[in-house]
């Protein structure tokens, strides 16, 4: 992963959700950096093989473990012990979500930490992503890509979810105190990425087992794809920056799902039923980014799909 001038590096961060996908590369560069890091995982959808590398780095005691559900109240006291200078929370909805419930218990575990932090660390920042396309869902062209003082145009009660999490976080920085940035994240691929989890992970999932893949209708929509190291950069960067707003990280770019499916896939192609609930254009801008965290992305589409191939 490139390095360039980044934060001020904190001591002690918490990664919620530090054994999945997003939140595994995370652990590696707070690990690679020097902090101490502290994962929280559940171990429903993470997995303590995405933190390999983590562990092989982290036997000087900088890496702890604790399977543990940021639900409950149990989380506050792990939170009271190890007092970190920055909570991530990177274990919440993902675009795909689409079952009102998910999207309640997903708002639950996200103030359950905004409350264990207000109680047992409030000096620690929160620092917590939520899906872009869900948020700002379909836009017209002149809109794109869609700016972070724009019109949000949630997607179901999942899109709900995501804005309320954001005037939530600003409450608690009113009240109490609690700084936060809010990452809104674009179609985020790489490496130990799960084939559910959105439109890469499925074509690479198809290439890999030979089998035809699926398309929502023509294949004309459009998704701002983003890679995990430039994504993790943003993060990072996010430690002791951009407080009290919310900040795109992603490309402006858009890319079709057939041009996606000819880079990555190249194989038989089936026509399904268009499906609903999904914005047709998703792009945001990362002009936010560039002036509150001193970030850009820089990996091309070609070579982050070339990358994949180490999953």
């Amino acid at each position: 992963m490139p390095r360039r001038p980044t934060s001020r590096l904190p001591d002690s961060v918490m990664v919620v959700g530090g054994a999945g996908f997003i939140g595994s590369h995370l652990v590696d560069r707070f690990v690679a950096e020097g902090s101490n890091v502290h994962v929280v995982d559940s171990m429903v959808s993470g997995s303590l093989a995405n933190l390999g590398t983590a562990r092989r780095s982290g036997h000087d005691g900088r890496l702890t473990i604790q399977q543990l559900d940021a639900a409950t109240p149990e989380f506050a006291e792990y939170v009271t012990h190890r007092r970190p200078d920055v909570v991530y929370l990177v274990a919440g909805l993902e675009s795909r979500s689409r079952q009102p419930m998910e999207a309640v218990l997903a708002y639950g575990t996200f103030v359950n930490v905004l409350e264990a932090v207000r109680s047992g660390s409030p000096t620690s920042k929160v620092v917590f992503t939520v899906p872009g396309s869900i948020l700002y869902g379909d836009q017209p062209a002149r809109s794109l890509p869609v700016k972070e003082d724009g019109e949000r145009r949630p997607v179901g009660v999942a899109g709900v979810v995501v804005s309320s999490m954001i005037d939530t976080a600003d409450t608690y920085r009113r009240e109490h105190g609690i700084e936060f940035t809010a990452i809104v994240l674009s179609t985020v691929y790489g490496p130990r990425l799960r084939r559910d989890s959105n439109v890469v992970g499925a074509i690479l999932a198809s290439r890999r087992s030979d089998v035809s893949f699926v398309i929502d209708g023509d294949g004309r929509q459009t998704r701002d794809l983003l890679h995990v190291d430039d994504c993790v950069d943003g993060l990072f960067r996010a430690a002791d920056r951009g407080g009290g707003l919310a900040v795109n990280l992603a490309t402006g770019n858009q890319t079709s799902v057939r041009d996606l499916w000819a880079t990555a896939g190249g194989g038989e192609v089936v026509h399904g039923e268009p499906r609903g609930g999904s914005p047709a254009r998703v792009a945001l801008s990362p002009s936010r980014a560039r002036l509150h965290l001193g970030w850009s992305p820089w990996t091309s589409l070609d070579d982050g799909l070339a990358r994949c191939d180490e999953m």
